[in-house]
């Protein structure tokens, strides 16, 4: 059992089952609590988060802590752990504990037990945004759907709060250009960007399933601060969202499921029984990347925009800067995905990326590098076959809730696979057109 322990003051004592493990200590005490963050920018005015905000955000810091010490590949399977998190939280969250330790497993495929002890640690938060009074609060990580959102939201007369989360400068520059364009285009009293730097000292392990969670609390805190019914907007696409296996070798969580409507659900739940009355909204989750960007309330700017944004799922893409200008490496599936995506809109352009995947056979038979590339082709050819179901494949991401839950996101499938195979049908080389039968 690999153990993470967050004081609830420098002094506290460690109890002997997690000394052993990692000691973290109240995020308040910057310099000092074992891990780098800037949890000062979330707002306290015009009120502070109450208790049960606080530990929310202080048991998902804990959390990612934990997912970020442990490497999965010291297991028996390679994946799955057996993770012990033990924080300080408010009597009024301890019913919240047992919801949020079934939604972990589901979200990391990890085995989990949250503990609690002492006092709510302190996370920190001490900044003013003066008199900036937000209709939303909306993620955004620097990709294509989190731009989208935010458009979508000011476009709808919507004042917006944007957060962000970043580990390191790649990121956190590419959300900050995002942001300073779109304050730009629609003025600082329309648009606000609070961006956050959490960073573990302990990173051994690259998946962080539980990043997800994180990115919520700290959505939360900033919500918490002007007022109790603030709906928090995590914009994205329902094919990424649902993420269906693309292959027998990717069921469960090994397919990331930071939106999937089950753990959403389980989340909303969570909030709801420590009495958080926040709404978690998903407004893209029956629309597939395509329609996403086929809708977006400012088209013109979106295009004008997507160049600047960072899709790829590779750590550290603009380490490509040397071998090109590109910011997307263009064989991995979020890369591959965005293709299509702009592809239904007239605008992808393949010198956008280090890679054209599609344009020649080289990434086709690469053993790793044309992985993603391989399994998506592969999923398109599986699901254009006679009597392929799309609601079986749904089935297997993860138990849904309703049959509503189940039927409504389908259209996103079905759309993304469309839009994949037009990709392939219209740029791909006669190899990887060949491989998937179009």
């Amino acid at each position: 059992m690999a153990t993470v322990l967050m004081k609830s003051s420098l002094g506290q004592a460690v109890p002997m089952p997690y000394s052993a493990g990692l000691v973290i200590g109240p995020p308040s005490e910057t310099g000092l609590c074992g891990f780098r963050h800037t949890l000062h920018r979330l707002p306290s005015r015009p009120r502070p988060p109450g208790p049960n905000v606080e530990s929310f955000a202080a048991l998902a810091l804990t959390v990612y802590m934990a997912d970020k010490a442990f490497a999965r590949w010291r297991t028996e399977d390679a994946w799955t752990r057996d993770l012990d998190a033990s924080v300080g939280v408010g009597s009024g969250f301890l019913p919240a504990l047992p919801i949020l330790t079934e939604a972990l497993c589901f979200l990391s495929g990890d085995r989990w037990q949250l503990n609690t002890h002492g006092n709510v640690p302190p996370v920190g938060p001490c900044a003013s945004y003066g008199d900036f009074a937000p209709h939303a609060v909306c993620l955004f990580s620097g990709g294509i759907d989190s731009l989208a959102g935010a458009i979508d939201l000011v476009e709808g007369g919507a004042r917006v709060i944007l957060v962000s989360h970043f580990e390191k400068g790649t990121d956190g520059h590419v959300q900050r250009l995002l942001a300073g364009r779109l304050i730009s285009e629609y003025g600082s009293e329309r648009v606000l960007h609070v961006p956050v730097q959490v960073c573990a000292a302990e990173s051994v392990e690259k998946s962080t399933r539980t990043r997800s969670l994180l990115f919520i609390a700290l959505a939360l805190m900033v919500a918490s601060a002007f007022g109790d019914e603030v709906p928090i907007y995590i914009p994205e696409n329902g094919f990424v969202g649902l993420n269906i296996p693309l292959t027998g070798s990717r069921v469960g969580s090994y397919s990331t499921r930071t939106t999937h409507p089950s753990y959403l659900a389980a989340v909303r739940h969570a909030l709801r029984a420590a009495s958080i009355g926040h709404p978690i909204l998903n407004p893209y989750g029956c629309l597939s990347k395509g329609g996403v960007v086929q809708s977006c309330g400012n088209a013109a700017l979106l295009r004008r925009l997507v160049p600047l944004t960072l899709s790829c799922a590779k750590a550290g893409a603009l380490r490509w800067a040397g071998r090109s200008p590109a910011r997307n490496c263009g064989r991995c599936y979020p890369c591959l995905m965005r293709r299509a995506a702009l592809h239904s809109i007239g605008a992808d352009d393949a010198s956008d990326y280090v890679y054209d995947a599609i344009g020649g056979e080289d990434m086709l038979y690469a053993p790793r590098l044309g992985m993603d590339l391989r399994c998506l082709l592969q999923a398109v050819y599986r699901l254009r076959r006679p009597g392929a179901s799309p609601f079986l494949e749904l089935l297997r991401t993860g138990s849904l809730s309703s049959l509503r839950d189940a039927k409504e996101p389908l259209p996103a499938i079905q759309a993304g696979l469309v839009e994949f195979a037009a990709l392939v049908s219209d740029k791909g080389c006669n190899g990887v057109r060949t491989y998937v039968s179009l």
